[in-house]
C-alpha cells in the first residue's frame, strides 16, 4: 500500500517487504521506487529496484544477539566484581573504595556519616553444630533483614567478611533516628528465633553491632571511623551481646577496649 501511494504521488519510498523467489523460497528484499521524466517532458518512467537483504538481515540479528549475550555477561561480571556471591550485599572491597570517598566527602564538608560494624553472636559455634549449609542460611537471612532495614539511597550495605556485616550512611544528622535503625534490626533478627542451642542469648541467633556517627575530622580516613565502630561493637560484646551500642569517644578509648576485647576472646574463644 505504500508504494501504490507512492507511484500514486510519485513520492520516491525505500521499504523492506518479503517477497517470493522464482523457486517459491521466500526473502526480504530492500526495495526502492524512484521516477525519471522521459525526453518528451510528458511520460515518466517509474523505476523499480529490488536487493535481497535477507542474509544481511540474518548478520544483523546475530549481532544484536551478541550484542545482548556480551552486556548481559558485562553486567553479571560486574556484579561479581562489586557484590558477594552468597548475599547479594556488596563485597568488602566495594565497600572499602566507597568507605574512603564518603569519608574524605563529609570530613571536607563537615556533614555527618553512620558506619555500623555488625556481628553474627557465636555464628562459629551455629556453624560447627549445625554444618555450613545452616550457616550459609543464616547470613542469608541477616543479609536479606539488612536490606529491608537500609532501604535508602544513602545506605550501603555489605558482607565484610566472614559473619560480619558493616553499612555505611551519608544521612545521619539524627543520632536517635539513625541509630534507631540498628536497635530495629537487632530486634528483628531476635524475632525470627532462629534456633542457637550453643548461645547464652536466650538459645537463638542474635547481633551485636557497633554503630559509630558523627563528622570525620579532616585527618580522618575510612580506617579510622571503621575502627570507632569495632570499638563499639566490642563494648557491645562485653556487655553480654544481642546488643547494638553507639560509640562515645569518651567510653571507647583504645586502651579500655583493648582491655575488653582480650576479655571477650578469652570468654568465647570466637566473636
Amino acid at each position: 500500500l505504500k508504494i501504490v501511494n507512492a507511484i500514486r504521488g510519485q513520492k520516491p519510498i525505500t521499504e523492506e517487504m518479503r517477497c517470493l523467489r522464482k523457486d517459491g523460497a521466500h526473502c526480504f528484499c530492500l526495495v526502492s521506487v524512484s521516477f525519471a521524466t522521459k525526453p518528451d517532458g510528458v511520460n515518466d518512467y517509474v523505476v523499480f529496484r529490488s536487493r535481497d537483504i535477507t542474509q544481511s538481515r540474518k548478520t544483523v540479528r546475530k549481532l544484536k544477539q551478541s550484542n545482548r549475550h556480551l552486556t548481559s555477561r558485562n553486567a553479571e561480571l560486574e556484579s561479581l566484581a562489586t557484590h558477594d556471591q552468597l548475599t547479594s550485599l556488596y563485597n568488602r572491597r566495594f565497600f572499602d573504595g566507597q568507605l574512603e570517598r564518603l569519608c574524605g566527602f563529609h570530613a571536607r564538608h563537615q556533614l555527618p556519616v553512620c558506619l555500623a560494624f555488625i556481628d553474627i553472636d557465636f555464628y562459629k559455634q551455629y556453624n560447627d553444630s549445625y554444618g555450613h549449609i545452616a550457616g550459609d542460611k543464616v547470613l542469608k537471612i541477616v543479609a536479606s533483614e539488612l536490606s529491608k532495614t537500609f532501604l535508602r539511597l544513602e545506605d550501603i550495605t555489605a558482607r565484610y567478611g566472614g559473619d560480619e556485616f558493616v553499612v555505611v550512611s551519608s544521612c545521619a544528622k539524627d543520632r536517635e533516628s539513625t541509630f534507631a535503625h540498628f536497635e530495629i534490626l537487632r530486634r528483628r533478627v531476635e524475632q525470627l528465633a532462629i534456633v542457637n542451642e550453643n548461645s547464652p542469648c536466650g538459645g537463638i541467633v542474635t547481633l551485636s553491632i557497633g554503630v559509630y556517627i558523627g563528622i570525620p575530622q579532616e585527618s580522618a580516613t575510612g580506617t579510622t571511623i571503621l575502627h570507632a565502630a569495632d570499638l563499639a561493637l566490642y563494648s557491645a560484646k562485653t556487655a553480654g551481646r544481642n546488643a547494638a551500642v553507639l560509640y562515645s569517644p569518651e567510653q571507647h578509648s583504645p586502651k579500655t577496649e583493648e582491655t575488653n576485647r582480650n576479655s571477650v576472646i578469652a570468654q568465647s574463644g570466637a566473636r
